[in-house]
Parts: C-alpha cells; structure tokens; sequence
C-alpha cells in the first residue's frame, strides 16, 4: 500500500501474531473491544486504546485504502471483505469489516500461507510438474511459493524458506554473488541467471545448479511476479572442471615437452656441429697417413726383396684409410641434411636430377653391366631440395646395384608419378632381397644386412632421414631371392 495504515506501523522484526486479531468500534468511531492479537499489531497496550477514538489515535490510517473500505461499509450498511500484501511485513492479510446497528466488528486473518499453497494458477500444472525446482516472487523479490521438487531437494518447509529463507541453502561462497545478481535484476527488471551450489538434504552435499528467472509482466509493462528454475548442472559443471583441470595438465606437459624439445634440438645441433667440425678436422690427417702410406708402397716397390707380409699390411692400411675417409664423408652428409632450412627447397627438374645421379655410378653400372629403366611419366618438376633428391635417387640405385645376386644381370626399375599433392618415387630392383625379420633394421645406421658386399651401412640412414624431415613416407616390400621395392611419397605444396 502507498499509505500508513495498521499493518505498516513500525514494529520488531520478529514479531509474530498468533492471537487473532480483531477490534470493535461503537457508533461514534470510539474502541469498544481489541482483542490481544490487535495489541501486539499495533503495539498499544488495551488501556491505550479503550474508548479511543480510532482515526484521532491513528489520523494517518485515514488515508490508507483500510479507510476506504471502512467508509464504504459505513455507508452501505453492507459488509466489506478484501486482501491486501504488507511490504513491511511481507504478509497477506484478509480484512472483513462487519456492519451493524450498535457497532462495527474488523476482523483480520493472516493469509499468507494459504496464499503460499495456492499459487498463481496459470504456472501451477508446470511448475508442479518439471523435474526442476521452481519457485515464483514478487516483484520486489519475496519469495511466495516453492514447488514440491524444491522441498523434496533442499529437505525444507515453507516457514524455512519464506522470504530470505531460501539463502541458508545456499553455498556461502556463492551467496554473495547470488544475491547482488538478484538484487540487479529486481533494480533492472533484466532476467536472472546464476550458477551456485543448493545444499542436498539426503547427502548434506552442495551441488552446482543453473538459477534463472524471468519477470512477467501485465499489459502496461509492469511487472507482477518473477518465476524461476534451479536446473542441476552439477554433473556438467565437474565434467568441465575435471576438463579444465586435464587442459593445465596438458599445458604443463606441452610446456615441459616443449622446454625438452629445445634442449634436444640444441644437443642435436652440438652434436651435428662436432661432428661436421671432427669430419672437417680429420680431412688433413687422413690425407697424410694416405699420402705416406702410398710413400712407404712404392719405397718398397723399388727395393728389391720386399717382404710379403709388409705389402699384405699396407693395403690393410690402405683400405682402412678408405672406409674411414667414407665414414667421414657419410658423416658429413648426415650433418648437412640436419641443418638443411626451407632456404633449400626449390622447383627441381626431375629427368634432370636423376640424370646427374646416374652419372654418379656410372662406373658402378659398367662394372656390373646393369640395366637401369627409367619412367618419369608426367612429372616434369618437384618442389625440394635439389641435393636431397639427388641423394635419394643417388642411394636406392646404387644400392639396388650393390646388392644385386650373382646369378642374375641386375635390373633396376626407377619410376616416378605425381597423384594430386603427392610425389611418389619407386625403385625396384631383381636383387638378393630382405628377409622380413630384417626388413625393419634396413634404416638403422649403420646397419647391413649383407656382409659380402663392401659398404658403410649409411645410405638407407640417409634416404630415411631425409624422408622423415620432408614430411614423407618410405616403405619396403622384399623378398629373399627376387628383390626389393622402395617407395618413396613426398607430399607436395
């Protein structure tokens, strides 16, 4: 009510009425009878008001709508009932004034929990029926009705809850925030929305619920009521959070695997470096045992007598001299492809690489007196590096030649194809071939799988690495007795 009346007369918050309420007033407006429940209303005592005239003891009730209602009973002799909704003490009241001859009788009932089982209609069938709780305020945020599901949940009772009752239930860490969200949106009149923890009666466990209300409003835009839901997102919620949890993880792993990464590429590029420089610095002193040794052979061919276990060492020493000059060379070929950059890739001219690598083992091809049949179809270019290519054609030839068998001219089929973004080089060969227990070692520095036959067990090492830095794929298909396929897939720009 806009106006002062009985029911908003200042007075303690805890005051409870559980006496009925209800005074008489004679003809001339004076008390002729208040009951008890009437003193503590209005906090007068029974002497205080006795032959009191009302409007002269509460002249601000005259202007209240109680006033109203009172004159129009006086004037229509009829009786007068109506309900009205007490802010201060958020309570309904049913007032019925009873007219006579000799006086009038004002009796006051609180109404305020039949109103609470009985709520707006329109919303009872769904607000009864939803597997969430549901409740409804007024527009100034009192909380009128809970659904059952709410009882059911929270193991209270109205008189628990009524009007900021509801807060115990909640998570004291998320009160605040609910309240000052409530609090914007009774301000604004914008809906309400906030994730807090509803204390469980049956497990005494706190958990996450999505809280929304919306106002409802009457045709001139005011609103008259707020109905809300509390859906159970708790599920959800510990679903993300354990997920979020697994993400900080996943970033202190990544992090660690990236730190680690670093300080491998760094230990790779230490190691590349000493070994590009101790290739580099053994060149000279090779060179020299080499040139003395070839001193010292033909010292002895021309003094006559020579011992025959002397020679037999020098060309031990000689073909050691060799196997550590390829070594050395193998080595240098390794470190170079590791510090290799983007800067050398470019349009390399297929038909003209491998040309360049056949002539490479051209003597290797004499020697053996192999056929290599080449088949570049429609692939005229590639985007690589021209260095990387021709030591991948260079390495899978030769070796196809190397191992061929005895008792066969060796046969060498090298095909290139271009399918969409994919570069495909194959080489196949009649040669001895690889038992299948082996064939996943062929890659392994070296690695040889066939002793008879001279080599350093580095070149298929190579052919892989260069590969794997690419992006590609090599596979091998062998068999013992009729040969080997190596294809090579390069994924192209």
């Amino acid at each position: 009510m806009g106006s002062t009346d009985f029911f908003s007369i200042k007075r303690s918050e805890n005051t409870a009425f559980s006496d009925p309420i209800f005074f008489a007033l004679d003809e001339k407006e004076h008390f002729i009878f208040v009951s008890r429940g009437f003193h503590a209303l209005v906090t007068k005592s029974k002497e205080s008001l006795a032959g009191k005239h009302i409007w002269e003891t509460f002249p601000e009730v005259k202007k209240s709508t109680f006033y109203k209602k009172y004159q129009k009973a006086a004037q229509t002799g009829q009786s007068v009932r109506f309900e009205t909704y007490y802010k201060t003490l958020r309570t309904w009241y049913q007032v019925v004034i009873e007219p006579s001859a000799e006086c009038f009788e004002f009796f006051i009932n609180d109404i305020t929990a039949l109103k609470h089982q009985q709520p707006k209609g329109k919303f009872l069938t769904v607000l009864e029926t939803i597997p969430h709780m549901a409740w409804t305020a007024h527009p100034d945020g009192y909380i009128d009705y809970y659904n059952q599901r709410w009882y059911q949940y929270t193991g209270t009772t109205f008189e628990q809850v009524r009007d900021q009752g509801w807060q115990q239930v909640i998570h004291p860490d998320d009160l605040p925030e609910t309240l000052r969200q409530w609090e914007h949106s009774l301000q604004t009149g914008e809906k309400y929305v906030v994730e807090c923890r509803y204390l469980k009666a049956d497990t005494q466990e706190y958990c996450w619920h999505l809280t929304r209300a919306l106002p409802v409003k009457n045709s001139r835009g005011k609103i008259t009521m707020w109905v809300g839901s509390c859906t159970d997102i708790d599920q959800q919620k510990r679903s993300i959070e354990h997920l979020n949890e697994a993400r900080k993880q996943l970033k202190a792993m990544n992090r660690e695997l990236s730190h680690k990464n670093k300080e491998l590429e760094k230990t790779n590029s230490d190691l590349d470096q000493f070994v590009y420089t101790a290739s580099h610095d053994l060149k000279a002193p090779i060179a020299n045992i080499e040139g003395l040794t070839r001193l010292l052979t033909d010292y002895l061919h021309e003094k006559e007598g020579t011992d025959k276990n002397m020679e037999t060492a020098l060309q031990m020493i000689e073909t050691s001299v060799q196997r550590f000059k390829t070594t050395i060379i193998d080595l240098t070929d390794i470190a170079k492809i590791n510090k290799q950059t983007d800067q050398d890739m470019m349009q390399v001219d297929i038909q003209d690489t491998i040309q360049e690598a056949m002539h490479l083992i051209d003597d290797m091809i004499h020697k053996t007196g192999a056929s290599v049949e080449i088949h570049t179809n429609s692939c005229q270019t590639i985007y690589f590096s021209y260095t990387n290519l021709k030591s991948l054609i260079y390495n899978l030839v030769s070796n196809a030649i190397k191992y061929h068998d005895p008792a066969r001219p060796p046969v060498v089929r090298l095909k290139t194809d271009c399918h969409h973004d994919q570069f495909v080089l194959t080489v196949q060969d009649n040669g001895l071939g690889i038992d299948a227990k082996d064939q996943g070692k062929v890659f392994t520095m070296f690695k040889r799988m066939h002793h008879h036959v001279e080599g350093s067990g580095v070149g298929l090492f190579l052919v892989k690495r260069i590969v794997d830095n690419a992006g590609g794929t090599i596979t091998l298909e062998s068999e013992v007795g009729k040969g080997s396929v190596f294809t090579i897939c390069l994924r192209q720009q």
